[in-house]
């Protein structure tokens, strides 16, 4: 399909390129054996680091996300904060990123600093989202059922989306969800 399919990065496409850096966590279900036995594995796993983590339309108002986006962030703070990841993810320093990406957890807040952790919180937010509060404190050890607390909600239906104005959004990891449509 070439330029006419347009793919964004999601939490498995990050799980199979922390396998190809060197990682070795498992989650007991991972079937990546035909992509490592393949024999354009190098061509598979370089294409797979140059896929975005956010595909936006301004012809169409509509963004394109793996998980979600964080409520109080506007779409142009998005875009740089995907473009800062991608960059990283392209560059020759990937496997080390990865190294650190998951040797421990992602923050439940936007750090104020630290470059490592400001970027994991994006991959977390771009490829694993569900509930977090308005403010942008989120839960990722929910994976299905409801929120733990009152102030979560998902991250699409808190009242002030600063994002709302500029896109619409199309994403697919809850899938649990069906289609959610405004």
């Amino acid at each position: 399909l070439g330029d006419a399919c347009k793919c964004v990065l999601g939490n498995h496409d990050f799980h199979l390129l922390e396998h190809a850096a060197g990682g070795r966590r498992s989650y007991g279900q991972d079937t990546f054996e035909e992509v490592f036995d393949a024999p354009d594995r190098d061509e598979l796993i370089e294409w797979l680091r140059h896929r975005p983590l956010l595909y936006h339309d301004e012809t169409i108002n509509w963004c394109m996300v793996h998980a979600g986006l964080h409520p109080a962030w506007k779409l142009k703070k998005i875009k740089k904060r995907a473009a800062k990841v991608e960059k990283v993810l392209q560059g020759p320093g990937w496997k080390q990123f990865w190294k650190k990406l998951h040797q421990g957890r992602f923050p439940e807040v936007e750090p104020e600093k630290e470059k490592q952790a400001r970027l994991a919180f994006t991959v977390a937010v771009l490829t694993r989202a569900r509930y977090c509060s308005a403010s942008g404190r989120f839960n990722w050890s929910i994976r299905s059922g409801a929120a733990s607390s009152a102030s979560e909600k998902p991250w699409f239906a808190h009242k002030k989306l600063k994002w709302r104005k500029k896109c619409r959004v199309a994403y697919g990891h809850w899938a649990a969800n069906g289609l959610v449509a405004d």
